[in-house]
């Protein structure tokens, strides 16, 4: 009974962990197309909530 709680737990740290992952990409995506679209570095940073350092980082 222990090991199931455990495990269940484990899997949903996983779960939460490539969630997080998958919005952090997201963010990341819309942050290179604002970034094309000539937005400033603050107004990213507002919208995203990215670092600064993540965002000078995109190409």
């Amino acid at each position: 009974m222990r090991r199931k709680l455990y495990e269940n737990s484990l899997a949903h740290s996983w779960k939460q962990a490539g969630i997080e992952e998958g919005r952090k990409k997201e963010k990341i995506t819309m942050a290179k197309e604002m970034k094309k679209e000539g937005l400033s570095l603050e107004t990213i940073m507002t919208i995203t909530k990215l670092d600064k350092k993540d965002i000078e980082k995109l190409k």
